[in-house]
């Protein structure tokens, strides 16, 4: 089997808004066998964190400050 494309999503933020919530439906539903899904944030936390963490996929969580 070829080597899984990685897929890097940058957000502000996990809190329920319209970009957030697609992120994570797309997320949810990206075939974990031919991909890996990471996910960099601006904010810490947040309500979507968890619907993340539920999904399938190995989630990487990596908060920066400006």
């Amino acid at each position: 089997m070829s080597q899984k494309i990685n897929i890097c999503y940058f957000i502000g933020s996990l809190n329920i808004g319209g970009t957030e919530r697609n992120m994570v439906k797309i997320a949810q539903k990206i075939n974990k066998g031919r991909f890996n899904v990471f996910v960099y944030t601006m904010d810490n936390g947040g309500p979507l964190e968890e619907e993340l963490k539920k999904s399938r996929h190995s989630l990487c969580f990596w908060r920066f400050y400006l």
